[in-house]
């Protein structure tokens, strides 16, 4: 009996951890460059349980997603995606709009203090004024480079309001401004 209350105490120790996109960007974090980590290291996640997922549209991917408490920024769905063997990128979406006046500050809140945040890109100039995206550099202590797009919901009235977040080792061209076609 005791060793089930136990048990039960520590269960729900581990659902009230909260995560952070610093705990999601170690887990794609890699020392050395061309080398990617195993799925294993997604454990590392607090709170997270992952399941197998799928992507449409992506032909012989693996892919796994999970729900967790994002540290002030409430629930969040991480979807990550790679190979047999190695994590790529992953998405991970909030259910809430993010200020873009406030964004480098709340970016910092996720990350340990001694990361290396850089912004490379402000909004593009066609994208609306609650709309919109922003590419930042994020470097962990001792750990290679990656990128983090963030991408805000584009009406007020779109429902629901989601601000995403894609975590990838590069920049991918489809983050690139697009001109405005006349």
């Amino acid at each position: 009996m005791r060793s089930s209350a136990l048990l039960l105490m520590s269960l729900a120790g581990t659902q009230l951890q909260a995560a952070t996109l610093g705990g999601v960007a170690a887990a794609l974090a890699h020392r050395k460059a061309n080398t990617y980590n195993n799925w294993d290291a997604l454990r590392a996640v607090p709170g997270a349980q992952w399941r197998d997922a799928t992507v449409k549209g992506v032909p012989s991917s693996f892919a796994r997603e999970g729900r967790v408490m994002l540290d002030g920024l409430g629930e969040a769905t991480v979807l990550v995606v790679g190979a047999r063997q190695m994590m790529f990128d992953a998405e991970v979406s909030i259910a809430a709009r993010l200020e873009k006046k406030d964004l480098t500050r709340k970016l910092k809140a996720q990350f340990p203090a001694d990361t290396k945040i850089e912004l490379v890109r402000r909004d593009c100039g066609n994208e609306i004024s609650s709309g919109g995206s922003r590419i930042y550099r994020v470097t962990l202590r001792g750990m290679q480079p990656q990128y983090v797009y963030v991408e805000f919901a584009h009406d007020l009235r779109s429902q629901p309001d989601v601000t995403s977040f894609s975590l990838a080792r590069e920049k991918k061209t489809q983050w690139t401004c697009q001109e405005a076609k006349q």
